[in-house]
């Protein structure tokens, strides 16, 4: 269900979900939402959908919700779409793969409401990643891989930039380190 800004509680019945969706359990939920955040300006909802291994995984990774009514496929997008471990049927629709395998595990809007940084596991190297999305109303976005920068995880400044720390991409080092989200 969803309240709308200005609007009264519904069933939510757009992508990933549809009308009369339902779910005995919570292994059986194929678009179980983890994490979920309004933007700054109110406008949009980013959410993240990460399904038990035993279901249709096909929706994991990053959605959004808009409040237009214009297009066939509005109001809600996936963003990236996660590539958690082999066989997971998202992997197989993913162009430019940045690394073998990657989970959604967080996410915050920057205080324009414009962009989604979005942290990430990487299972395989023992590590976290970042990227900085731009949420846009286009249903093949998530089918290209998000551009993974290897910090262990991150956080919106209020200038705009990142705070991220971890192991540093270029050697390795454990930092602190204040990040251009444009790089």
């Amino acid at each position: 269900f969803l309240a709308p800004p200005g609007g009264d509680e519904q069933p939510f019945g757009f992508a990933p979900f549809f009308e009369g969706y339902a779910v005995g359990t919570e292994q059986e939920n194929k678009n179980r939402v983890t994490e979920i955040e309004w933007s700054p300006d109110g406008q949009r909802l980013a959410f993240i959908v990460d399904p038990p291994a035993t279901t249709d995984n096909v929706n994991a990774g990053v959605w959004f919700w808009q409040p237009a009514l214009e297009l066939s496929t509005d109001p809600s997008y996936p963003v990236v779409r996660d590539c958690p471990y082999p066989g997971h049927i998202a992997c197989n629709l993913i162009e430019g793969r940045p690394a073998n395998h990657w989970r959604s595990l967080r996410m915050e809007w920057s205080l324009d409401s414009q962009r989604l940084l979005v942290n990430f596991a990487l299972p395989e190297e023992n590590r976290g990643a970042i990227a900085v999305l731009r949420p846009v109303r286009d249903e093949n976005q998530a089918n290209e891989a998000p551009d993974l920068l290897r910090y262990d995880m991150a956080y919106w400044l209020p200038n705009g930039q990142l705070i991220a720390s971890g192991r540093r991409p270029s050697d390795g080092r454990a930092v602190i380190a204040i990040v251009n989200p444009d790089t």
